[in-house]
């Protein structure tokens, strides 16, 4: 897990990435609750700065 969004009240339901944009998700909660997210900056930068030792 990189990180934990407690904008739902109840369990997310199913969650999808942007097909346009690879930082912004969609996630729907067992509640209805609909709401449209963005990677914050700081977990943004440390994916990108990982090194893909192979």
């Amino acid at each position: 897990m990189i990180a934990r969004l407690e904008q739902h009240e109840e369990s997310v339901y199913t969650a999808e990435w942007s097909p346009v944009d690879a930082w912004y998700f969609a996630s729907i909660s067992y509640d209805g609750n609909f709401l449209i997210n963005r990677v914050p900056d700081q977990i943004k930068l440390n994916i990108l700065l990982q090194s893909n030792d192979y």
